[in-house]
């Protein structure tokens, strides 16, 4: 008896001295977190999950799910009434099934809870930031947020250009003219002029990039636009039909990726590795690890190939109308959680450099450093180094930055490009009529647009009107009148 008390009392003493290694969901430094994996890591015996729970002192049982088909399985969580304490939610239908979320008390809001465990997170999100539900709550943190602005924009080959004595351009008109000599040139640039797409696209990026710089570059961003006090959808601004039509004379003189709406991104990067695009749509960030090799393996496969930023296109006056977005991919905290100051605790982390720079590249000194520029440079070499590292895999749950502190140096400097050429949308919240209607809205501009772009045989006047009329009269004009009532309410 006295020797099965002292196994009692010597396993009683082990689990008070390794709490955290014996941690489970009812222990207090517990928190439960699902997020997508973007990373390299591939299952959670990786460096830097380890160094989170050192650096916060929580236990974090955090699972990554494949990005192909989150969504889906967000929405298979849902239905299963089995919630982790929170998750990085990719909604199939924004900002419909976080309104179901919400009304249906699945989440819990998260006031008191980031005035007192995330002091960070006040300093880096602005009250813009949060999805306005029209309560006055904070019901969920945004994962992403473009503090300096759009990281989607063109970039062009700078190696084409100097061969052919071409500047940057600066317009539709230029980049149009430009692409025609490169197309005119397209044995010289890339010997192999039947496969030539002068600029690469899919559709994806395609509607993120080149449409909101010809938007742009007519006076209106790709979102509400504030017309002496009048919130006005991209879809009503007047020079919206100038934009489509340029676009359309893009396609059709043979400039523009010709599979663009049928392709991915895969796809894309497949054909831009075998040099045949002059410009493409692009993104900044370093958040994917498919989309940070772009540069690497293009210069893997075209050594010689040299990149260059096209500025965003400027209006009549001189300004730009690039759009900075509130994501709409949120990080809720589930109204059952346990602990749930956990979660506000791990992403308050997450808000500093300290943790932007620990989820990125790792532990400084080991896995990266600072080079002569004073910007981090990874010591990793291998995928299965950053594997085993986890570079990159949690870098999405909370992002204090969109921009590569590392990216290559023929990008210098267009962080501050970017920014300057963004405005903020004005507003952007829920109302009755776009909740009903949302998909509707969107099924009809998704099929103009690829009809005004891409179809050779339309009336493009008949046509645009159509959709215009159409677009207003099954939810837009309602939704316009909702918005007006709402943001003069403000």
């Amino acid at each position: 008896m006295k020797k099965f008390l002292s196994v009692l009392l010597c396993v009683a003493l082990l689990l008070a001295v390794l709490p955290t290694a014996l941690a489970a969901p009812g222990d207090d430094n517990y928190v439960h977190i699902i997020g997508r994996n973007l990373g390299y890591a591939i299952d959670e015996n990786n460096v830097i999950l380890k160094e989170l729970e050192k650096r916060t002192g929580l236990d974090i049982d955090w699972e990554l799910w494949p990005t192909d088909g989150y969504a889906q399985q967000c929405q298979l969580t849902f239905g299963s009434g089995e919630y982790p304490d929170a998750m990085e939610v990719w909604w199939s239908s924004w900002p419909n099934q976080f309104i179901e979320l919400i009304e249906d008390e699945v989440v819990q809001p998260l006031d008191s809870l980031i005035a007192e465990y995330g002091p960070n997170i006040q300093a880096t999100r602005s009250a813009n930031d949060y999805y306005d539900y029209g309560d006055g709550q904070i019901w969920g943190v945004p994962c992403r947020v473009l503090e300096d602005g759009s990281t989607h924009c063109i970039v062009i080959r700078q190696d084409w250009l100097d061969k052919l004595g071409l500047p940057v351009p600066a317009s539709s008109e230029e980049y149009y003219n430009t692409l025609m000599a490169f197309k005119a040139n397209a044995e010289l640039l890339t010997g192999n002029a039947d496969a030539f797409a002068a600029h690469g696209a899919c559709t994806t990026y395609f509607h993120n990039c080149m449409t909101e710089y010809i938007y742009s570059e007519n006076g209106f961003q790709k979102a509400w636009n504030d017309v002496d006090g009048e919130m006005v959808y991209y879809i009503n601004m007047p020079g919206y039909k100038h934009a489509m039509a340029t676009l359309r004379r893009f396609f059709q003189d043979g400039l523009i990726e010709p599979e663009y709406l049928l392709m991915n991104r895969d796809q894309f990067l497949d054909k831009l590795y075998t040099n045949v695009y002059g410009g493409f749509d692009y993104t900044t960030d370093i958040l994917d690890p498919v989309i940070t090799s772009w540069t690497r393996s293009l210069y893997d496969a075209v050594p010689e190939a040299k990149l260059t930023v096209i500025a965003p296109f400027a209006d009549a006056e001189g300004k730009t109308h690039l759009r900075t977005v509130n994501q709409s991919i949120q990080c809720v905290v589930f109204k059952d959680a346990k602990n749930a100051q956990n979660v506000i605790k791990l992403l308050n982390y997450l808000a500093t450099e300290e943790g932007m720079l620990l989820t990125q590249f790792g532990i400084e000194g080991e896995h990266w450093v600072y080079d002569e520029n004073g910007q981090p440079k990874s010591l990793l070499t291998t995928d299965e180094e950053h594997a085993a590292v986890g570079t990159g895999s949690y870098a999405w749950m909370y992002r204090l930055s969109y921009f590569n502190a590392a990216f290559s140096s023929e990008f210098d400097g267009d962080r501050a490009l970017i920014k300057a050429a963004t405005v903020p949308t004005p507003v952007m919240p829920t109302t009755a009529s776009y909740a009903d209607n949302q998909s509707t809205l969107s099924s009809i501009v998704s099929t103009y647009t690829a009809e005004l772009i891409c179809n050779p045989d339309i009336d493009f006047d008949a046509t645009f009107d159509k959709y215009v009329k159409e677009w207003n009269e099954l939810g837009g004009a309602e939704w316009t009148r909702e918005i007006n009532e709402y943001w003069k309410s403000r």
